[in-house]
């Protein structure tokens, strides 16, 4: 699986790019205020995503985690591949 990762991550970055520039378009082409908000949201979350692929590829991801709002850690029993994202608690 390690030789197939650079690979992997790199169709992951071209799929994520091509959902970016998509729902771009579509934003454009919005034929009323609900659907431009809502496309705005998606292209936001997808662009998001893309940035950490590319975090991931320059093998600086945890500096890209440190970042967020919450925290980011391998999960223990899995490759250091898979992130597992926890909350902190809300304040009360």
């Amino acid at each position: 699986m390690s030789n197939a990762w650079p690979q992997l991550l790199e169709q992951a970055l071209v799929r994520q790019e091509r959902a970016v520039d998509r729902y771009q378009r579509w934003r454009q082409a919005a034929a009323t205020p609900e659907l431009g908000r809502l496309l705005d949201e998606i292209a936001r979350q997808e662009a998001e995503h893309l940035e950490f692929l590319r975090h991931v590829e320059a093998g600086d991801w945890r500096s890209y985690l440190n970042r967020r709002p919450g925290t980011f850690q391998p999960a223990p029993d899995r490759s250091r591949e898979l992130l597992v994202w926890t909350f902190p608690e809300p304040d009360a």
